[in-house]
């Protein structure tokens, strides 16, 4: 789960620990395999992208990244127009892993498959 990160030193620096992301990446696909059938990840992964697009189309933007949060705000309410982005990213999260969850599905019995990270 965690990474050291270098060895410490003779003038008593902790060491340092790093958070193993790829990990998380894994668990988080791996979840979503013993939870859903395929035809439900299917499913999910088709409604994600719909939001997604509507999301583009919203802001004229092909990312969330974008898009200007100041220029956002002129068409609507600041905390709409923040809320509105975070979802989109948060939609974009959650597609990601259902891509991944869906195309990396191992057969029966199986160990997962490779993640890039």
């Amino acid at each position: 789960m965690v990474r050291r990160d270098g060895i410490g030193s003779p003038s008593r620096r902790p060491v340092r620990y790093e958070r193993n992301d790829a990990y998380f990446q894994w668990r988080c696909i791996d979840r979503i395999r013993e939870n859903y059938s395929d035809q439900e990840i299917v499913e999910a992964l088709s409604d994600a992208i719909k939001q997604l697009e509507e999301y583009r189309k919203q802001f004229d933007a092909d990312d969330h990244d974008a898009v200007s949060r100041v220029e956002a705000s002129q068409d609507m309410a600041t905390e709409d127009a923040w809320e509105a982005l975070s979802e989109w990213k948060t939609i974009e999260r959650g597609a990601a892993l259902l891509d991944s969850a869906q195309r990396d599905h191992p057969a029966s019995g199986n160990t997962p498959g490779h993640i890039d990270a």
